[in-house]
């Protein structure tokens, strides 16, 4: 009887050591069962890591990926498109942090940004681009997938403080276009799916160091043809807003402007006198995700 009680005693300290010892010993009293080893194991545990790098590349339907980073209201500082193309707006190159940690949106200081490989280019230009490479662009939607944010958002808890941004991250795939909403989104150390949705926020502030310097080309200038222009616009972009050109007619909706007209760059606000009436006017370029045409 002793002997029996024993035996239990013993098997349930190895289910609770590890599985393997449950299945291979618990509930029989086969003794042709191959034991288990209890060498010490030479291999070391594969290091982790938030990105992950598929085995085969990630399905990526390039006819629908998309990710917008930024604030709601406002032109997002960064848009991958599924062409591949990384787009950032307002002429700074695309996949800098401006200045400021991209996952704080101002509120945190940041180091000054490393100078870039190639200059921006001279005003008007809208936006610059980069041409990520496939494998690339499978990178950045395999760890959107590997982070949670190609379904739809959690609930993403506001810490205890005011008057801060909102980061909105918005990704899309052939499954549908998933928005991701966090109010001071670092401001404090996160957990949980406010750290993941940081994580990916943080990766893509360096997209250059998550993909790779080889799979991401130079910054060039990218003008569009078409812009959205509308009336009483209260998104942030350029600052404070200047004159509207006189010479061009405000029309909103998806326009055609003539870029030498606006000295200081197309996209941003405006103020323009129509029927005697000052009106804001918002302008942004023709990007990835937009309602054009």
């Amino acid at each position: 009887m002793q002997r029996l009680v024993f035996r239990h005693l013993t098997l349930l300290t190895a289910c609770v050591v590890g599985v393997a010892a449950c299945s291979s010993g618990a509930g029989s009293s086969d003794s042709s069962a191959t034991p288990t080893s209890t060498e010490p194991s030479t291999t070391s545990p594969a290091p982790t890591t938030t990105v992950p790098v598929p085995v085969h590349p990630f399905d990526t339907d390039t006819d629908t990926a998309l990710v917008r980073i930024g604030r709601p209201g406002e032109l997002p500082w960064l848009i991958i498109g599924g062409d591949g193309w990384v787009y950032s707006p307002n002429g700074a190159l695309a996949g800098t942090l401006h200045g400021v940690r991209a996952s704080a949106f101002g509120f945190t200081a940041a180091a000054p940004a490393a100078p870039a490989a190639v200059p921006p280019p001279p005003a008007p230009t809208p936006a610059t681009r980069r041409q990520l490479t496939a494998s690339a662009l499978d990178t950045v939607m395999a760890l959107a997938a590997h982070l949670g944010l190609l379904a739809p958002p959690p609930d993403y808890p506001s810490p205890g403080t005011t008057d801060l941004e909102t980061t909105e991250v918005s990704v899309t795939d052939s499954t549908g276009t998933y928005v991701h909403d966090a109010y001071a989104l670092g401001f404090e150390a996160e957990t949980g799916a406010r750290k993941r949705l940081l994580d990916f926020v943080d990766a893509l502030s360096d997209i250059e160091t998550l993909v790779g310097a080889d799979a991401i080309g130079a910054a060039e200038p990218y003008v569009p043809t078409t812009f959205v222009v509308t009336t009483g616009g209260s998104f942030a972009s350029n600052g404070a807003p200047t004159d509207w050109p006189k010479d061009v007619p405000v029309q909103e909706g998806c326009v055609q402007l003539p870029i030498d007209r606006f000295p200081a760059g197309v996209a941003g606000l405006y103020i323009a006198t129509v029927d005697a009436q000052q009106i804001r006017i918002a302008v942004v370029p023709d990007l990835p995700g937009d309602s054009c045409p």
